[in-house]
């Protein structure tokens, strides 16, 4: 039987790379914002699928407007075996500087062995996977004692799975699994836990003068001619020992205090392909000055940071408010003007965390080897996504899916492999062949 099913994957190839095609030629672009993406295109396209398929088919939008719909298709099973549950999501990043793209962005174009286009890997790729294993099933005639549910969810990119997308809507529709695979690009490694990630923004104050008297704010003057602090602060030049102090801590929490086994230190013995060293302080928005002739009086530095999931945001707070006061305190202006810190802003997004000693992750593994004849890579998501909130609605998850962010994911000329798509549909089969017996 799943000779059947892996010869109707290699001989439907071209169908499957067309379908993906197809969904990433509808638009579905997230700003990343709450409430900025509209879904409701691909959520018509995906249910109208499934019902030609078949499926059973539920769609479940939790906001007032319904404009953020999450499809389920279900394969049901005849007997009363385990459920286990595919996700995607449908969003995507926005497009930015679409003239540098070697193709349109949402043209979808097959080249070369690969579809290119915004979603092709994030995660549009991971809809056209399960999809396609459920189709490869249906055409092998395998029957399961357990349900595949197949959910293509909402608002990922915005961290509104836990409240629009994937979370809500698995608890809105009564869906009851014991496993799940989440399709985001992982190259084929299993990842069974991430990072987690949140926001925080420090605030340095100066004072702005006449850019013409910046000589007297930064060299000694004769004793009747005011200098330094009382004349103008460059607020940039202040917050310059902050910002060296954060990737000094970068580096120090990678060496010393944060070597997460799975995530941060590699989970395996084989090679990760995502790199090991997850804990990051990355600086991702600088603003400041208010007019070109005059010394910048205030800097507004945006930093994300990626971190152990079992360190808490209140120890995390801790520390950097701790290390900013005591560079402030070798500085007789900040001393007296202290950097604020505001964290968490914009969002904190909780990262997950799955035994991987489980029935699924050795099934899936199984799986993996019989198919590729390689041990699989149990590793950490550098990541973050919508597991969390699939694992808050108590099923144990993995994310486990085909391609990478070397595939142009959140960048330009984004791709999909399609040799890796049908690899990962096969894998899926043969996973639901084995868990829904």
């Amino acid at each position: 039987m799943k000779h059947e099913v892996f010869t109707y994957l290699d001989e439907h190839k071209e169908e499957l790379a067309k379908f993906l095609s197809q969904i990433v030629q509808i638009p579905s672009l997230n700003e990343g914002v709450e409430d900025s993406c509209d879904e409701r295109q691909m959520s018509n396209f995906l249910t109208k699928y499934y019902q030609e398929m078949g499926l059973e088919t539920k769609v479940v939008a939790v906001d007032k407007e319904s404009k953020r719909p999450n499809v389920f298709g279900i394969y049901k099973g005849i007997g009363d075996g385990e459920n286990i549950l595919f996700n995607a999501h449908m969003d995507t990043v926005p497009i930015t500087d679409a003239d540098a793209w070697k193709y349109p962005p949402l043209s979808g174009k097959i080249v070369d062995g690969k579809v290119h286009g915004r979603g092709a890997s994030d995660c549009k790729q991971g809809i056209a996977a399960m999809t396609y294993a459920v189709k490869a099933l249906q055409a092998a005639g395998v029957k399961l004692n357990g349900d595949v549910i197949l959910l293509a969810s909402a608002g990922e990119e915005s961290n509104e799975g836990g409240v629009y997308g994937a979370g809500p809507a698995i608890k809105e529709a009564g869906i009851k699994a014991s496993f799940a695979i989440v399709g985001e690009g992982t190259n084929m490694e299993i990842d069974v836990e991430s990072s987690s990630l949140c926001f925080f923004e420090v605030v340095v104050k100066g004072k702005s003068i006449h850019a013409s008297s910046r000589n007297q704010v930064v060299f000694p003057q004769s004793a009747s001619v005011p200098c330094g602090s009382q004349v103008g602060v460059d607020a940039l030049a202040k917050a310059l020992p902050i910002i060296n102090m954060l990737y000094a801590k970068e580096r120090d929490w990678n060496l010393n205090t944060m070597r997460s086994k799975i995530v941060g230190a590699g989970g395996s013995p084989y090679h990760d392909k995502a790199g090991v060293g997850a804990f990051t302080i990355n600086p991702c928005d600088i603003t400041g000055g208010t007019y070109l002739g005059s010394l910048i009086g205030e800097v507004r530095i945006k930093y994300s940071i990626w971190h152990d999931n079992t360190i808490s945001l209140e120890e995390i707070k801790k520390e950097i408010v701790r290390d900013i006061a005591a560079v402030a305190s070798t500085d007789s202006w900040l001393r007296e003007n202290p950097p604020i810190v505001n964290m968490p802003i914009l969002q904190t997004w909780k990262g997950f965390h799955t035994d991987r000693n489980i029935e699924g992750v050795k099934i899936l593994e199984s799986a993996y080897k019989e198919l590729t004849g390689r041990d699989a890579i149990i590793t950490g998501m550098k990541a973050v996504c919508d597991a969390t909130y699939i694992n808050e609605q108590g099923i144990p998850s993995v994310v486990f899916g085909p391609g990478g962010m070397e595939n142009g994911v959140h960048g330009t000329d984004e791709f999909c492999y399609v040799d890796s798509l049908v690899e990962a549909a096969k894998i899926y089969a043969s996973m639901i062949m084995k868990w829904c017996k």
